[in-house]
């Protein structure tokens, strides 16, 4: 979806908009040496490790080349001329919500998060928990951390799906 949008906002602003999807800091870091050295006029980050210091590194080198930098979700131990960011905690309540009353207030629910080290991970964690944890008929049969990897949650989730007599099976079925 924010995809989507800054591609959208990007053709109404008449500016290119190159997309890095990055699977971890190292990565990322490469990426913004990358673009420091096509000379781009801005540069938007939703840093995976914050704190790595390849990224730390990297972003150092974006402040001294005068490019303009936007954090998204996760504040920066640099300077930063914008941070932009969702409200994660309340938005997984609120598809845990909504969950909640597809169930009926009860029955079996997986929980993928993703990795538990990154703060975005921890507030959609715990908003998910905010809700779930009120009805003890609602049971979280699985709570795996997939790192945000299709290739490590996939089988996690048709294993459980494989079950024949399962609720989640039952859900989906609907």
């Amino acid at each position: 979806i924010a995809e989507h949008g800054a591609r959208e906002r990007a053709r109404e602003l008449g500016v290119t908009l190159t997309m890095r999807p990055c699977t971890d800091a190292l990565e990322m870091a490469a990426s913004i040496h990358s673009l420091i050295q096509q000379q781009v006029n801005a540069i938007i980050v939703a840093a995976i490790d914050a704190n790595d210091p390849s990224f730390l590194a990297a972003l150092e080198c974006v402040t001294a080349a005068g490019i303009t930098l936007v954090a998204v979700d996760v504040p920066l131990a640099c300077p930063i001329d914008c941070l932009v960011h969702s409200d994660d905690r309340r938005g997984a309540a609120d598809g845990a919500a909504f969950l909640t009353e597809r169930l009926g207030r009860q029955g079996k629910v997986i929980h993928l998060q993703g990795d538990m080290g990154a703060p975005v991970a921890q507030l959609r964690s715990a908003g998910v928990h905010q809700v779930l944890d009120r009805f003890p008929e609602i049971e979280i049969i699985e709570s795996d951390q997939g790192g945000w990897n299709r290739a490590v949650t996939l089988p996690v989730v048709r294993a459980l799906l494989d079950e024949p007599d399962d609720p989640v099976r039952r859900l989906l079925d609907r």
